[in-house]
This record gives structure tokens, C-alpha cells and sequence, in this order.
């Protein structure tokens, strides 16, 4: 990733905690277009550690955590 990206440290968290993982290579490819598939596949692995790390109390309320 290249650090001129306003977003570059939620990226570089992002990716730390296997939130997106890029292609093949494990390139992100910040100048393409997010695909459906890419938008639903990250939303699914959020939601997913957000059950896992029980972060949505049973309140239903969401408790927000720190990415690596």
C-alpha cells in the first residue's frame, strides 16, 4: 500500500486483522472499483468478528473494538 492514502492506517489495520485481504498477490488495489462481491465479502467478515470478539452485547447495542 502506498502511505500518500489518507485511509492508508485504517487499511493497514484493516488488513493486520483480516478484514480485506487484496488479490492474489495481496495487493489492494485502492485505484479500482469495489466490486459487490468484494463490498459483501468485507461487511460478512466485519460482522463475523464482531459476533466472534462479543462486541454486540446482548443489549443488541454494538460495542466497537481496536483493530491491530
Amino acid at each position: 500500500m502506498n502511505p500518500v492514502y489518507l485511509s492508508y492506517n485504517f487499511l493497514a489495520g484493516c488488513y493486520a486483522a483480516g478484514l480485506i485481504a487484496g488479490d492474489e498477490n495481496g495487493n489492494l488495489n485502492l485505484e479500482g472499483t469495489l466490486t459487490r462481491a468484494e463490498g459483501c465479502t468485507m461487511l460478512c467478515r466485519l460482522v463475523d468478528r464482531m459476533l466472534t470478539y462479543g462486541r454486540l452485547g446482548s443489549d443488541g447495542k454494538y460495542y466497537p473494538f481496536q483493530l491491530p
